[in-house]
């Protein structure tokens, strides 16, 4: 077994029965009431990519290893590489496999692979299900538009080109734990998942 297969093997099941938590660099972090931030300092959180500047998440998942630097000791640090990439692994950071997401896809909470749709988002979304995850709730995942990071960065390419909306339909669809939004102005929301009311009256 591969090294990045052991790593997702370990972690099955982890969070049984748990609601988790996961952070998007979208600017609803920069809006946190104090009480959201207890909230989620007291649960179990998937961050992506930058966030931990944010707010330390339980683990931290990106493809891009360089994101990941500077995430707290703490934290459980997620390289997420396709299959006979060679990028070197993040320092301090555990690789897991990753592969394509198609509209064929089915879930299994016992999967060996991590499936995405060119966005970390989903990458996240199959770990919580892989961890035992009894729901799921987003926070920072607005994505209404190309220029939907907490900071600023100009766009490198049109947002319409990934359909999103869709593909978070589809694992709402096939995973049998429910997805919350915790924004009506959000990628969640529009996909049809219900808002996390203990969240938005924290």
């Amino acid at each position: 077994m591969s090294d990045r297969c052991s790593t997702l093997s370990a972690l099955r099941g982890k969070h049984t029965g748990e609601h988790l938590y996961i952070l998007g660099s979208g600017p609803q972090l920069n809006e946190l009431t104090a009480g959201q931030r207890s909230l989620l300092e007291a649960r179990t959180t998937l961050g992506v990519n930058r966030t931990h500047h944010f707010l330390a998440s339980t683990y931290l998942i990106s493809s891009h290893p360089e994101t990941l630097a500077g995430h707290s000791a703490k934290t459980v640090a997620l390289h997420a590489r396709w299959n006979g990439e060679t990028t070197p692994l993040a320092h301090g950071a555990l690789p897991v496999p990753r592969s394509r997401f198609v509209e064929s896809c089915g879930f299994s909470r016992n999967d060996s692979v991590l499936l995405s749709d060119r966005n970390v988002i989903f990458l996240a979304t199959h770990l919580a299900y892989i961890l035992g995850a009894a729901a799921v709730s987003y926070v920072g995942v607005e994505m209404n538009d190309d220029r939907h990071f907490s900071v600023f960065a100009p766009p490198q390419r049109s947002f319409s080109e990934f359909p999103h909306e869709a593909t978070l339909r589809l694992y709402r669809e096939r995973m049998e734990m429910p997805l919350y939004a915790t924004k009506e102005d959000s990628l969640p929301f529009r996909a049809g998942c219900a808002l996390d009311l203990e969240f938005a009256n924290a």
